[in-house]
C-alpha cells in the first residue's frame, strides 16, 4: 500500500531525527558527560519500550483519519495539539471545560505543530529615549511623543517577527469569513452527506453547497474529488478494522 501523508511524514522526520542523533552521540560533549556519568544512553530494549506508545498512537490515528476521510497533515497536526492541550488541562484542572480560545493564525504544511520561534526570537521591550521633564515639556506633547515612539517600536518589532518567522516557511492563515462553509464541508467529507441532503438541512440550493465547500477544500488542503458520496462513516462505537 502507498504511504500516506502520515506515513511520510513520519519516516522523513524520523530519518532527519536519526541523522542528527548520530551526530550527537559522536559528539566530543556527549561522550565526556557518558564518561562522568552525567549521562546514560538508552539502549536498544529501552528505546523499543520508549517508542512503543508512540506507534500504537500512530497507528490509532492513521485508523480515525481514514474512517472520516481525512487522512491530512493538518488534521493529524490538530488532533494532536487538541489531545496534548486538553489532556494538560484536565492534568490541572478535571472540572475544566475545552473552549475553543486558540487558533493559529501562522503555519506551515511543512512543519509539526508549535511555535517556529524561541521566547527570544519574540521577545519585545520599549524603553523611551528621553522620558518626561514636566519642567520643559507640556504633558500633551509627551504623551504624542510616546505614542508615536512606541508604534514606530511596535511596527519594526511585528516586521521583523513577520520574518523570523517566514524564513521559517510558516505563512499567515487566510482570513475566514464563511465559518458555515467549514461546517458544509465536514458533513460532506467526515459524515459522508450529499449535496442534495447538505442544502436541505440548511436550506440552500445544491450549487451553493458545492461552490462553498470546494472552496473551502482549497483552503485546508483537501481534494474532495475523490471523495465517496453518501458514505456514512461507520459507528465510533464499533471497533476499526486493523490497520496494516
Amino acid at each position: 500500500a502507498n504511504p500516506t501523508p502520515l506515513d511520510a511524514r513520519s519516516d522523513a522526520l524520523e530519518r532527519r531525527e536519526t541523522a542528527r542523533h548520530k551526530k550527537w552521540l559522536k559528539s566530543p560533549e556527549t561522550r565526556e558527560k557518558v564518561k562522568k556519568g552525567e549521562l546514560i544512553l538508552l539502549t536498544p530494549e529501552d528505546k523499543e519500550r520508549r517508542d512503543e506508545p508512540m506507534r500504537a498512537l500512530r497507528q490509532a490515528l492513521r485508523g480515525w483519519g481514514k474512517k472520516f476521510r481525512i487522512d491530512q497533515d493538518w488534521a493529524y497536526d490538530e488532533a494532536l495539539f487538541t489531545m496534548v492541550t486538553y489532556a494538560d488541562r484536565m492534568k490541572r484542572d478535571p472540572d475544566d471545560r475545552w473552549t475553543d480560545d486558540f487558533a493559529p493564525h501562522w503555519g506551515s504544511r511543512h512543519s509539526v505543530w508549535g511555535a517556529p520561534l524561541s521566547s527570544e526570537d519574540i521577545a519585545f521591550g520599549f524603553d523611551l529615549e528621553k522620558g518626561w521633564e514636566p519642567t520643559c515639556e507640556r504633558w500633551a506633547n509627551f504623551r504624542d511623543r510616546a505614542k508615536e515612539e512606541f508604534d514606530s517600536k511596535l511596527e519594526k518589532y511585528g516586521r521583523e517577527v513577520r520574518t523570523k518567522v517566514e524564513a521559517e516557511g510558516y505563512i499567515q492563515a487566510p482570513t475566514v469569513r464563511e465559518p458555515l462553509h467549514f461546517i458544509w464541508l465536514a458533513e460532506r467529507v467526515v459524515l459522508g452527506k450529499s449535496w442534495a441532503e447538505i442544502g436541505t438541512a440548511h436550506g440552500r440550493s445544491r450549487e451553493t453547497i458545492r461552490s462553498a465547500v470546494k472552496a473551502a477544500a482549497i483552503l485546508v488542503g483537501i481534494s474532495i474529488s475523490t471523495q465517496a458520496r453518501s458514505l456514512k462513516p461507520e459507528s465510533m462505537l464499533e471497533p476499526s478494522p486493523p490497520v496494516v
